[in-house]
């Protein structure tokens, strides 16, 4: 795949651009480089952009190059590299040689600082396709135990995404209704309401309520009553004076 070159170009050439300032690095600063703790930081963020685009290429080829995958491959891609990127503009920037400074500046960003974060467009490419495709996170989660059930902490998130992927016309339905003023907005029950109103069918109706108490389930944490939190917190400690 033509995509696929590119993105193993890009690599090869930040892996290229970051031999070489690491040795312009290394010339200029010796052994103090590790005293640079930034600097040295810097890299280390570099080396680790770099392995992880290296992964996420295994990653597409064991899979078999799945077309599907590859929104998943270009935002890995495009955030990682504007990572790798500023980060060398900042170590080359802050290098003590100016003169030698200038001439990396114009070796590795012969055109500028062009490397952007990936678009909000292609995030929701990829979240769609979580979202959409069970085979996809299965093959994501390849080798990981995962349990089914509902009961499960992590089994209910696939439940959730499932019942919300059946109970999506119904919600849209619901939305068009409100924007057209068939529902009240702000109902308690509005579930209840839409299925009065003729919006949606008994059956929808189920879903709905199943795929919002799957996902109340989801965003829940754990709460505790005041009287338990601060129990815990004056337990044992000596009574705070009334004057105070």
């Amino acid at each position: 795949m033509g995509e696929v070159n590119y993105w193993c170009a890009q690599l090869e050439r930040a892996n290229a651009s970051f031999a070489i300032v690491a040795d312009c690095a290394l010339i200029q600063l010796g052994g103090g480089l590790k005293r640079k703790e930034k600097l040295s930081g810097r890299f280390a963020d570099v080396m680790g952009e770099m392995y992880l685009m290296s992964c996420a290429l295994k990653r597409f080829e064991d899979d078999g190059r799945p077309e599907s995958d590859l929104p998943v491959l270009e935002l890995a891609f495009q955030d990682a590299l504007f990572t790798v990127y500023e980060r060398l503009h900042e170590i080359v920037v802050n290098l003590p040689m100016r003169p030698a400074a200038w001439f990396l500046r114009r070796l590795i960003f012969p055109w500028g600082r062009r490397w952007r974060r990936a678009s909000d467009e292609l995030g929701g490419q990829v979240a769609d396709l979580l979202i959409g495709s069970r085979k996809f996170r299965e093959r994501l989660c390849a080798g990981m135990y995962i349990d089914d059930s509902p009961d499960d902490i992590i089994g209910c998130l696939e439940n959730a995404v499932v019942l919300a992927a059946v109970s999506e016309e119904a919600e849209d339905e619901i939305r068009s209704a409100l924007k057209d003023g068939k529902i009240a907005p702000y109902s308690s029950d509005i579930i209840a309401q839409a299925l009065d109103a003729g919006v949606i069918d008994p059956t929808e109706a189920e879903q709905l309520g199943a795929s919002r108490a799957a996902l109340r389930r989801e965003i829940d944490v754990d709460d505790f009553s005041a009287d338990e939190t601060w129990g815990v917190r004056t337990e044992g400690l000596p009574e705070v004076n009334a004057a105070w």
